[in-house]
């Protein structure tokens, strides 16, 4: 089919993340606008896979669901290993248990 006009494409995870960088992770007006922003890089201890270094940590959010806001934890070589959801005053963790092969 013919692609929307109104539809952008977005980026799920940036190749050169940088500190305090803004981007759309997919934007189609009034009905989906995923924003992310790189608030910083650190350790993480992911439970299952113990210490990694150099994380980056993404702050999630949707304009369209105020007051719903995602910090995710990416860590290099192993992709999504944590995930802390911030809705109505509540924080729910989503951590990492298992790596299985493909």
């Amino acid at each position: 089919g013919v692609p929307d006009p109104d539809v952008l494409e977005g980026i799920i995870m940036l190749a050169d993340p940088q500190k305090g960088q803004f981007y759309f992770q997919e934007y189609w007006e009034g009905e989906a606008e995923d924003m992310a922003k790189i608030l910083n890089f650190k350790t993480v201890d992911s439970g299952y896979l113990g210490l990694l270094d150099d994380c980056v940590v993404i702050k999630e959010w949707v304009p369209l669901s105020p007051g719903s806001v995602e910090h995710k934890y990416f860590c290099k070589n192993h992709g999504l290993v944590q995930v802390q959801g911030i809705s109505g005053g509540k924080t729910e963790w989503t951590h990492l248990v298992e790596v299985s092969p493909w």
